[in-house]
């Protein structure tokens, strides 16, 4: 509901910018009920998409006002693909947004101002963040890639073995 209040504000202010919403989730009908109420035609709600890749060609930024995201898909994605990032300050998207220093840290969750005054450093400074999100996009794709993944996962299993594997040979010896 903080990026409705947000798409609101800035229609208010007679910006040009356009915002998409993709997504479909238990606040749908309050989500709908608000854009209806606003009048929110600088708005496009899509319940549902299956393939980011070509919205994200064609988008100045990503908006993430989450309170509840450890590190979205959606955030690495979007950065893996060139494109800026605001989000809250929840789980680790400042480590990966400071990392990479393609976006912008909304400092405090729940305080539209604070929001708003977020995205409007974050707008004047979006060529910044975009040149910084294409130049790491190749390092996003790379360190967040499945095959990385799997592979840190697979040497955390084989030190753990390593590293327990004895203790469980003495175990019930006496």
């Amino acid at each position: 509901m903080d990026f409705l209040e947000l798409v609101r504000r800035r229609l208010q202010a007679g910006d040009e910018v356009f915002f998409v919403m993709i997504g479909e989730g238990e606040l749908s009908d309050e989500v709908d009920a608000f854009i209806d109420q606003h009048g929110l035609t600088n708005l496009r709600r899509i319940p549902f998409l299956n393939n980011m890749a070509p919205l994200y060609s064609i988008a100045s930024g990503l908006i993430m006002t989450s309170g509840h995201e450890g590190l979205p898909i959606v955030i690495l994605e979007a950065l893996s693909m060139g494109v800026p990032v605001l989000a809250t300050d929840v789980g680790d998207i400042r480590l990966v947004l400071e990392r990479y220093q393609s976006g912008l840290v909304v400092p405090e969750f729940g305080n539209i101002d604070t929001l708003e005054k977020s995205y409007e450093e974050w707008i004047r400074n979006l060529a910044s963040y975009t040149s910084k999100a294409h130049e790491c996009a190749p390092d996003i794709r790379n360190r967040f890639s499945s095959e990385t993944i799997a592979r840190q996962y697979a040497e955390s299993w084989e030190k753990a073995i390593r590293e327990f594997a004895p203790l469980e040979a003495y175990a019930g010896k006496s």
